[in-house]
């Protein structure tokens, strides 16, 4: 069995409320910052625009007043470094009996931090990273470059994440796609 995986809501935890109130304080915003802050961070997370520019869009669309930036790109990434710990042991469990591989939207200095302190990704067959393949989910490309690392066919392969648009895209790219909300959704399938 083949076996790929998103990062955030499967692997690591998506922000807590304290972080992304750190990141709220940083910019001088409220919970206006989340729409923008998900509107923009494609281009991010592929790396068609590097971390300052992306919080210059930020700023201008919020048409915040300055703020220091590298606070605001601090505050960000520390939110995104938090393990599941059983998901994490369970799916590094699964290396020698399975190909296991990751894909993943992420920008490239949080990439840099996640693979430095989770340095249990070097056990996986492949990573996938959007910042490293130049595309992100859900575009069908971004599929076919993370099988391509991994060496599987998509029918041959059990992709989960926590997003449903990415489920639904993976499902209609051909991979045996899975809306995971727990370590339950990877057992079932296991």
């Amino acid at each position: 069995m083949n076996l790929l995986f998103d990062l955030y809501g499967v692997l690591l935890k998506t922000q807590s409320p304290s972080a992304l109130k750190a990141l709220e304080d940083a910019t001088g915003s409220g919970p206006e910052l989340w729409p923008v802050y998900w509107d923009l961070r494609p281009d991010f997370d592929a790396g068609r625009v590097t971390a300052e520019e992306y919080w210059e869009q930020v700023k201008q669309r919020l048409q915040l007043e300055a703020f220091d930036v590298q606070q605001a790109i601090e505050a960000d990434y520390a939110g995104w470094l938090e393990p599941d710990p059983e998901m994490v042991d369970l799916v590094t469990s699964l290396g020698e009996q399975h190909r296991v591989g990751l894909l993943s939207n992420i920008p490239e200095g949080l990439a840099e931090r996640v693979k430095e302190r989770h340095t249990w990704l070097r056990d996986f067959h492949s990573v996938a990273m959007s910042c490293d393949i130049k595309v992100e989910k859900p575009d069908p490309e971004a599929y076919r470059k993370a099988l391509e690392l991994l060496g599987t066919k998509p029918e041959e392969t059990h992709f989960f994440d926590d997003n449903e648009a990415n489920v639904a895209a993976a499902e209609e790219f051909g991979l045996i796609a899975h809306h995971f909300t727990g370590v339950e959704t990877l057992k079932a399938v296991l």
